[in-house]
């Protein structure tokens, strides 16, 4: 099992798009808010009926979903939670493309409170984290499981979902 971080060629991809926004589009991927304008985006959904990213409406109807490489059928196949990147007439709320990848996947090593550690990588819980199809009480060593978040300074994962996998090449 490969620890899937973000690969060298979707960061230069994002990068591109986001150099590419100019004045346009801002994706403020620092705090994770909404970006305004022709662009990307990166924020974390809080909602749904199409799609709010940070508390902001985006209409997801016509845009192509992707989650962990794969395309899925539409942003039902998403979380509350999920850190994704928007493409699209952000200013316009017209999404063209919604993706979503995980920070870690992989079986937990132990867990620790509200610390897990997941390949070594280090992640953390709190009140406004979303568990899908686990509760963090009920986590244990070996168990499968995605997780999408921010990074901090120190590189530990600041989790905003945590979703227990049965198989962990699959999205299932």
């Amino acid at each position: 099992m490969a620890l899937r971080y973000k690969t060298p060629a979707s960061i230069l991809l994002l990068s591109l798009f986001t150099a590419a926004c100019g004045g346009g589009g801002t994706a403020d991927s620092a705090s994770g808010g909404a970006g305004i304008g022709n662009g990307v985006s990166v924020g974390t959904i809080t909602g749904f009926g199409s799609v709010l990213i940070d508390d902001v409406r985006y209409n997801t109807d016509a845009a192509a979903v992707i989650r962990s490489g794969a395309s899925v059928a539409d942003v039902s196949d998403l979380s509350v939670g999920m850190k994704v990147t928007l493409q699209g007439d952000l200013s316009g709320g017209m999404v063209d493309s919604v993706s979503f990848e995980e920070d870690v996947r992989g079986p937990v090593d132990q867990v620790n409170g509200t610390t897990i550690i997941v390949m070594g990588q280090t992640v953390l819980t709190g009140p406004g984290t979303v568990f899908n199809n686990v509760s963090l009480g009920s986590i244990n060593a070996g168990d499968i499981l995605e997780v999408s978040g921010t990074r901090t300074a120190t590189d530990f994962i600041d989790a905003t979902f945590v979703e227990r996998k049965n198989d962990p090449l699959n999205v299932d």
